[in-house]
């Protein structure tokens, strides 16, 4: 079903999108998603990258956390602030203290490579 067409009488706590809308992302079908989760609810979509019509900076400033995924998904690390996302066992641990630590750089070089 085309989610823009799709009506239900009650809104979502959450609505995951794992690589699915990003063929058709624009930034009516955001708002079109926003409509269909309950005040205070959250959208996860993961996207191989963002459609050309959007840009983080957008997104940012309309209030979303936006997140560069590494390692299969296994490393998030935050674009506009140093938050860190990562396994938790030990060895991920540390390599979240590393990331953080040196977050300027790597969001640097993740901007710069795409």
């Amino acid at each position: 079903m085309n989610v823009r067409d799709f009506n239900y009488a009650d809104h979502f706590d959450t609505i995951i999108a794992v690589e699915s809308v990003h063929e058709i992302l624009d930034l009516e079908l955001l708002k079109r998603l926003e409509s269909l989760v309950k005040m205070g609810g959250i959208i996860v979509l993961t996207l191989p990258s963002l459609p050309g019509s959007m840009s983080v900076n957008v997104l940012v400033e309309m209030g979303y956390a936006v997140f560069r995924y590494f390692l299969r998904g296994f490393l998030l690390m935050r674009i506009d602030k140093p938050e860190v996302y990562t396994m938790p066992n030990r060895s991920w641990k540390i390599l979240n203290a590393f990331i953080r630590i040196s977050h300027p750089v790597l969001l640097y070089l993740s901007l710069t490579d795409s």
